[in-house]
């Protein structure tokens, strides 16, 4: 690859690979385990309304459960560096990488259109709804399931697999019938989904990163410039574009998720095998000041909301000082990590969230598959579904959401120490 990191080292020297930064794998766990209770602890009555997205959806603030996805996206950043480096350090080209990244962000659209999809779901229909989303799930594991091949036999298992994924895929596909659809395929983008999502802004923000080489002051340019498209569409300045196929809303999917993608990757330069901040000290200083930084521009660009709308503080909107305050947390929550665990010995708690962020992709989409089982479980003896049956009262909920988030990242944590992983 000549692109990113490429002037740092001369053609005659070999690239040194990029260590496996724990802190990241870490805070990609620990982001996952608070997606999946979020998620679950939106289903519980009572819930206080801190736990909850802000309400009305479309209000000016933002509560806890408002960062935890654009912490997910600063941290797919974060990874960014890294996983290009290595790349590199294999001897993979421009166009190899830059075709393994289109195929990268292509899994994470189909895979959200697959359970945005579920959202729409029509009932009755064809099949039952948690028989299909366990059909739907299986295909996608069947085809992204990996694990280290001991020989030919298990790389021809891994292909046929594959086979049989696309096949059971593109039977839940023909089988879904949606709320007032019509036709032989009913499947629809919707919003894409937050995989989908993500998707999107990983494709915009790594090709990004490869055409200005990883240079910081570029990448800093280029989210100022992602936020600038954001404001122009969002304030109605190039209408036309407003409302974009296959994007959606443009200025979110393409603009300001990427610009926040590219933040993380400017955070992800500091742990790079080059990086003059080698001490955890020197990295953590950095990594504090470069949060103080977002929390200061997401303040500016909040100053004249009354006069702009569209920057106001807002996750559905995906406004831009969401998108900075967000960054800065999240980066303030890597410094902490960081000095607590990119260490000789990290601390014991650290390891079930550094597998689980490994087998993130896993961990996400076990959620949902639990609750079908559940689900169909209930409608197959008769009794009552024993997520409802634990809402309530609060305690026993919250106490349901925990146990659910641990679960689910136990489980892709046990998967990945045993490397059985689902890649993309």
């Amino acid at each position: 690859m000549t692109g990113a990191v490429a002037t740092m080292v001369s053609a005659s020297t070999p690239t040194p690979p990029s260590p496996r930064v724990t802190s990241v794998d870490v805070m990609r766990g620990l982001t996952i385990l608070a997606m999946i209770f979020v998620n679950d602890i939106a289903g519980v009555p009572d819930t206080p309304a801190w736990l909850k997205h802000i309400q009305p959806p479309f209000a000016d603030g933002m509560t806890l459960v408002d960062v935890v996805f654009p912490a997910f996206l600063f941290i797919v950043g974060l990874s960014i560096p890294l996983a290009l480096r290595s790349r590199q350090a294999k001897g993979e080209t421009t166009r190899g990488t830059a075709l393994h990244v289109l195929t990268r962000s292509l899994s994470l659209l189909v895979i959200g259109v697959f359970m945005v999809n579920a959202e729409h779901i029509a009932s009755p229909g064809l099949l039952d709804e948690n028989l299909w989303n366990l059909l739907a799930y299986s295909g996608v594991i069947l085809f992204w399931l990996r694990w280290p091949p001991r020989g030919p036999q298990d790389a021809r298992l891994q292909r046929v697999l594959q086979v049989a994924g696309v096949m059971v895929m593109a039977a839940a596909a023909l089988l879904y019938r949606a709320e007032a659809g019509s036709g032989l395929f009913q499947m629809r983008t919707h919003w894409w989904g937050i995989l989908g999502l993500i998707g999107w802004a990983y494709l915009v923000a790594t090709l990004t990163y490869l055409l200005v080489r990883g240079n910081p002051s570029l990448l800093l340019a280029a989210s100022a410039a992602l936020f600038a498209f954001y404001i122009a569409l969002e304030a109605g300045w190039v209408e036309w574009l407003h409302q974009t196929p296959p994007f959606g809303s443009a200025g979110p999917t393409l603009g300001s998720h990427g610009a926040l993608v590219l933040l993380g990757a400017f955070v992800g330069r500091m742990f790079l095998p080059e990086t003059p901040r080698r001490t955890l000290a020197a990295r953590a200083l950095w990594g504090a000041l470069a949060a103080a930084g977002f929390a200061v521009a997401g303040w500016l660009l909040y100053l004249p909301h009354e006069r702009v709308p569209c920057l106001i503080i807002n996750k559905i909107l995906g406004t831009p000082p969401w998108c900075l305050l967000s960054a800065a947390i999240t980066a303030g929550c890597l410094v902490v990590v960081s000095l607590l665990v990119d260490r000789a010995s990290p601390p014991a708690w650290s390891r079930l969230p550094e597998l689980a962020g490994k087998n993130a992709l896993l961990a996400y989409i076990l959620a949902p598959i639990l609750y079908a089982a559940l689900g169909g479980f209930a409608e197959l003896t008769g009794t009552t579904n024993l997520l409802h049956l634990l809402a309530t009262p609060f305690a026993l909920g919250l106490a349901r959401s925990i146990a659910m988030a641990l679960l689910v990242t136990g489980i892709a944590a046990w998967l990945a120490r045993r490397r059985i992983t689902l890649k993309i």
